[in-house]
């Protein structure tokens, strides 16, 4: 390596030698190269566009959760606006593809069980945010794949943290609630 360093053009000469740009394999990488950045904007934008249109139709979805009974119709915004902060952060949790129990759980929950929503907007009410969504194995698990996916709510003021889970089965194809929403105590 020291021969070549010994003079720039040496070190250009190892690293291309005669030949190498001219010959077909080049011609070819190079026209592969160029046909990539020309035809890239072709197949990027309609996913880009996919990607908005779902996000668009997920977002839509909240306007489908039903509204519990125990809230009255004028709260019917903020129990909206508690569902979107609930929805929100059950979708920016990293690399759910759904591939794994955990995932499948939080994802069921969403779109399935309305009583998420409706426990946090009495959190809200309450004056408590969701700070964390939690899915750890059951205890109850043995033959059978069971989750307990816990919601934490923390008072603003006293930042005091009042836990809630539900319980997921999610064995087979289709999950199914074991447990309904119940208070946490850690044991």
């Amino acid at each position: 390596m020291i021969t070549y360093l010994r003079s720039p053009t040496g070190l250009w000469r190892h690293l291309l030698p005669r030949g190498t740009l001219s010959h077909p394999s080049a011609r070819a990488d190079l026209w592969f190269w160029v046909a990539r950045r020309v035809t890239k904007p072709l197949y990027i934008f309609p996913m880009a566009l996919t990607a908005l249109g779902t996000g668009t139709a997920l977002h839509a979805l909240l306007g489908a959760i039903p509204r519990p009974d125990e809230i009255p119709e004028k709260e019917d915004k903020r129990f909206r606006a508690a569902a979107a902060e609930l929805f929100d952060r059950i979708l920016q949790v990293a690399d759910n593809a759904g591939a794994t129990d955990e995932h499948r759980a939080v994802n069921y929950l969403a779109v399935r069980y309305p009583a998420i929503y409706a426990r946090t907007a009495a959190a809200h009410a309450g004056n408590a945010s969701l700070t964390a969504v939690d899915v750890r194995p059951s205890r109850l698990s043995g033959a059978r794949s069971i989750v307990d996916v816990i919601f934490s709510y923390t008072n603003r003021n006293t930042d005091f943290t009042e836990k809630f889970f539900v319980r997921c089965d999610m064995t087979e194809e289709f999950p199914f609630l074991v447990t309904k929403m119940s208070p946490y105590l850690q044991g």
